[in-house]
């Protein structure tokens, strides 16, 4: 375990009790311009951004791992899973399965990408 490991885990914290944050928002009370926008779209993105940061964390506190993208896409769809079933207990809104397969694809994606940027070196020093 690298010994910078809370420099990569508190942005993915932050990021996921963000997401947490916005699943807590009561379906009545949802800003009108979240619900005329493409819902799956916001899922991929909002996702994205989670499995970029997990990504980074990951390979930043493990260096040793081998299977880093297989880890987080796994922990990705677990939090999505547990997102879409918390949202359940929310009055006015409701799991849809449909939504978290986007959730995953958009952390694929974010983790893709992060692996990328690790890989050809294109982070920044300070984000390594």
């Amino acid at each position: 375990m690298s010994d910078r490991t809370g420099f990569f885990w508190i942005p993915v914290t932050a990021y996921l009790l963000l997401i947490l944050g916005l699943s807590s928002i009561p379906g009545e009370k949802m800003p009108y311009a979240i619900q005329l926008s493409p819902d799956k779209l916001l899922h991929c993105l909002e996702y994205s951004g989670f499995g970029f940061l997990l990504m980074r964390a990951v390979k930043g506190s493990f260096p040793e791992f081998r299977f880093f993208f297989r880890i987080t896409l796994a922990a990705s769809a677990l939090m999505a899973l547990t997102d879409e079933l918390y949202q359940n207990l929310i009055p006015g809104r409701f799991p849809d399965p449909l939504d978290w397969v986007f959730d995953v694809a958009g952390a694929a994606a974010g983790a893709w990408i992060s692996l990328t940027f690790l890989k050809r070196n294109w982070l920044p020093k300070w984000m390594k």
